[in-house]
């Protein structure tokens, strides 16, 4: 089985920068050409920040927690991790 982890990373990276894009295009529409956040807005831009949370740590836990699960290589999303948080 090939390793598809540049794949599925590029994918999650691509999707993450429209995801902003479209969400800042509509904050700067409601707050400086409208000037009118509503609560929705508000909630939108918490849900964001926690998206962006999640995808990076489950990106830089990937390679450990499929160690624990005893997954062989071929199912690896990233292959050693970031520089930062490298398991031995």
């Amino acid at each position: 089985m090939e390793d598809r982890g540049a794949e599925l990373l590029a994918t999650a990276i691509l999707f993450a920068i429209l995801s902003w894009i479209a969400i800042g295009l509509r904050v700067y529409v409601r707050a400086r050409m409208i000037k009118s956040m509503g609560i929705d807005d508000w909630i939108m831009l918490f849900a964001q920040v926690c998206d962006l949370r999640h995808a990076f740590l489950l990106l830089t836990e990937a390679d450990h927690l499929l160690d624990l699960l005893g997954m062989p290589d071929g199912y690896r999303l990233l292959r050693n991790g970031p520089p930062h948080v490298r398991c031995a």
